[in-house]
């Protein structure tokens, strides 16, 4: 699939929220968020949104999507995310964005690799690949 451009500011909230969970989700994984994570998923909103959400909003969306995902139910989250990301063009640029958040910390756990092969199920059009989709999040956006 070509490279999709696609600015977060454009987003309408419930996207831009689904975004977030997707890349919430792809970071929580292993069941911690590491700092790099957590900062790579937090600049890539800041800067997408171009400063629409500052600092203290996006942590507020992230506090209430971190108590949803901690209910566990993640195919069920996935689902929801789907539903919200009608356009296959925003589904194929959140899984692009929570595909960035794994590769923050440097490492690609296996289970992160799992974790993208489920999102990629559930919320992809059916043409993705894992190794394509982590390819286009090393390309610099």
């Amino acid at each position: 699939m070509e490279p999709t451009i696609l600015s977060l500011a454009s987003l309408e909230l419930n996207e831009l929220e689904a975004f977030v969970e997707l890349m919430f989700l792809a970071a929580h994984t292993d069941g911690t968020v590491s700092a790099e994570e957590r900062a790579a998923f937090r600049g890539q909103v800041i800067k997408g949104t171009h400063g629409q959400l500052d600092a203290a909003m996006v942590d507020e969306v992230l506090a209430q999507i971190e108590a949803r995902v901690q209910s566990g139910e993640t195919q069920r989250r996935l689902v929801s995310i789907r539903l919200r990301l009608r356009d296959p063009r925003k589904r194929h640029a959140a899984l692009v964005h929570a595909a960035r958040v794994v590769l923050a910390d440097g490492v690609l756990a296996l289970d992160e690799v799992a974790f993208l092969e489920r999102a990629v199920a559930a919320v992809g059009d059916g043409s993705e690949d894992v190794r394509a989709l982590l390819r286009e999040a090393r390309e610099p956006g």
